[in-house]
């Protein structure tokens, strides 16, 4: 079961835009993660770890953020595999079914404060 919990952050305008960049990395990455696994066909945790977690580190992120966003892709892959085959998607055969979409998009969210600009990863 999953939880939503909602969190009030105030952060100066310095650590806001810090957020917002490590958001818009975090969803770089993991539409690569995702554009990897599915071109390569691997899709479970750790084959795809082995696979990426160099490239993400390159990227800019730290191990902890990197690990989560592959777990994330992976994680979404699953969820989309078990909607397909109990069809949520459609009937099997239909082309919502047959077709993988690029699935690591909106991973991680942050709504700044300020000016209201939601950023989405």
């Amino acid at each position: 079961m999953k939880r939503v919990v909602q969190v009030k952050l105030l952060p100066t305008p310095v650590q806001d835009q810090a957020l917002s960049d490590t958001v818009a990395l975090c969803n770089t990455v993991a539409n690569d993660v995702a554009r990897i696994a599915a071109d390569v066909g691997v899709f479970k945790n750790r084959p795809l770890r082995a696979l990426t977690y160099r490239d993400a580190k390159a990227a800019g992120l730290s191990a902890q953020p990197a690990q989560h966003v592959i777990k994330k892709v992976a994680d979404a892959f699953t969820t989309l595999r078990a909607n397909a085959r109990n069809g949520r998607y459609g009937p099997k055969g239909s082309p919502s079914v047959s077709t993988f979409s690029e699935t690591g998009s909106r991973v991680y969210s942050w709504h700044s404060g300020g000016d209201g600009e939601v950023v989405r990863c």
